[in-house]
């Protein structure tokens, strides 16, 4: 789903602008921002440009969407929680976990999905 939601973003700009390299994420981004309104213009400097800015995205936009669709996955056989650990994955291994929870929140989402796991046949 990570990859999936940088794919979205390409998507998206490219219905503005034709020819946008997917793998300049800065640029990607840029443009993204400026054609949700985010930007007063493609190259606004008080605005954070950096590669960084899809995670943040993602951070701000996706993290509990992606905790809800693996809950449905598993049939809501748990409460909400136990599901974030899979919204922040691929966050947490670039380090936003520690920008955006503290250690225990991290620890005990990480816990809670070890409940989901143990509790949850694995197809082959």
């Amino acid at each position: 789903m990570h990859e999936g939601i940088h794919a979205e973003i390409h998507r998206y700009v490219s219905r503005f602008e034709s020819g946008v390299d997917p793998n300049n994420r800065e640029r990607l981004f840029q443009l993204y921002a400026f054609y949700k309104g985010w930007a007063d213009y493609k190259y606004d400097g008080n605005f954070n440009w950096k590669n960084e800015a899809h995670h943040y995205y993602m951070v701000e936009n996706y993290v509990n969407k992606i905790a809800r669709a693996v809950r449905e996955l598993d049939k809501n056989k748990h409460h909400l929680s136990h599901y974030m650990a899979y919204g922040w994955e691929g966050l947490r291994e670039a380090g936003y976990t520690a920008k955006r929870l503290t250690e225990t929140q991290d620890n005990q989402n990480y816990d809670l999905q070890s409940i989901v796991e143990s509790s949850t046949q694995i197809c082959n």
